[in-house]
């Protein structure tokens, strides 16, 4: 069986979870249920421009990871041991830690400071890159504190409106200057 679900949406509390859990208690319960595979594909929310969650928050500060990989190794303790599921579980994710879910959002988020952001965090040794092209943060500490100067890590994972969303109000008025400037990232 295979299923998607998205963590952190709107709303979302640790009851929401709890019945999730619920749920994979219930299957369980169904007779055979160690014939089963279940293959879950988690993703944790992240708000885009131009969509109808656009303004949305997201909570960088909850560690996702963790959680999904206690749920994927067994539920609960049983003389001291993690209890294992009667099913199979194949997991399919990797779950973007607080410090990608930050980068993400300032790199969504943020408008001209965007480049003086970079900047810092590489000034800083904060951020660097893979073979394969993927940014990771050696700090979220150091990343929360290094967007103090632009706004704050609010202004990019909180609540957005309208007035304050980068896409509605950035212009570009000189195309080569803007590319001039991507290089130099």
């Amino acid at each position: 069986m295979f299923f998607y679900l998205i963590m952190d949406l709107p709303g979302e509390t640790d009851a929401d979870f709890d019945e999730f859990l619920t749920m994979l208690h219930r299957i369980e319960e169904i007779p055979g249920c160690e014939e089963l595979v279940l293959v879950p594909s988690p993703s944790v929310f992240m708000p885009s421009p131009h969509t109808a969650m656009e303004y949305d928050m997201i909570h960088y500060d909850r560690d996702y990871g963790s959680k999904w990989y206690n749920l994927f190794r067994g539920h609960g303790m049983v003389g001291g041991v993690n209890k294992p599921w009667k099913f199979q579980m194949a997991e399919r994710a990797r779950i973007f830690g607080p410090s990608a879910r930050v980068l993400s959002m300032v790199s969504t988020r943020s408008g001209s400071e965007f480049i003086e952001i970079e900047k810092e965090l590489k000034r800083k040794k904060l951020i660097s890159i893979s073979a394969d092209g993927r940014v990771s943060c050696k700090d979220l500490k150091g990343l929360v504190d290094s967007l103090r100067p632009f706004g704050g890590v609010e202004k990019y994972c909180g609540i957005y409106t309208a007035e304050t969303a980068p896409w509605k109000v950035l212009t570009i008025s000189d195309r080569k200057t803007f590319l001039q400037a991507q290089g130099e990232c």
